[in-house]
């Protein structure tokens, strides 16, 4: 990279518009690919939907996942489809609205834009701060088997948890990326103007 464009990548307004264009398309991609893997969609792709179908991995790491820690604690179920299955009638589906994508594609967009780090660098927070989101995200449905499974009175309220939980998640990539940035003051790096 020549310097004139090393000075331009370092500028807050190009590492602003970059986030913002990151964000936008790998949100956007996300839902395009959906339609692609989706049977009912204009465009569905069986070779995609059978090799390539990352929304459904996402989402069956979530089922399990959630569904183990339900078994920790005691609350039989089982994971059928796009749902857990838990006693007493009770079940939680987990849509493409559940999945987090979202909310990682836009931490994602973050470190990809950001400067002043090496690409290995981006690549190991990327991979750590995906599966910190999706960890989360467990913890997050196997609370509202668990919630739902003992109060009944709750469940008129079960739209709530995706509010919260995005609250949550942004808390915590918030945290990451200022533990993350934290590194830049220690070697006396900083944005330039």
């Amino acid at each position: 990279m020549t310097s004139k464009l090393k000075l331009i990548y370092k500028k807050p307004w190009f590492f602003t518009l970059s986030f913002v264009a990151l964000a936008f398309t790998l949100y956007y991609f996300n839902y395009f690919f959906i339609g692609l893997v989706n049977k009912g969609g204009g465009y569905y792709s069986p070779f995609l939907d059978r090799y390539l179908n990352y929304p459904h991995w996402l989402q069956q790491i979530l089922l399990k996942g959630a569904s183990v820690l339900l078994h920790l604690f005691g609350i039989d179920n089982f994971v059928y489809h796009d749902s857990i299955k838990i006693s007493r009638g009770v079940w939680v589906n987990v849509g493409y609205s559940c999945y987090g994508m979202g909310i990682i594609t836009s931490f994602w967009a973050f470190v990809i834009a950001y400067p002043y780090k090496t690409v290995k660098k981006k690549l190991y927070f990327m991979l750590t701060g995906t599966l910190i989101i999706i960890l989360t995200n467990v913890i997050r449905i196997a609370s509202v088997g668990l919630i739902f499974s003992k109060f009944k009175t709750v469940r008129q309220h079960a739209d709530l948890h995706h509010d919260l939980y995005n609250i949550f998640a942004y808390l915590v990539i918030i945290l990451m990326i200022w533990s993350w940035l934290k590194e830049n003051k220690k070697s006396n790096v900083h944005l330039g103007n």
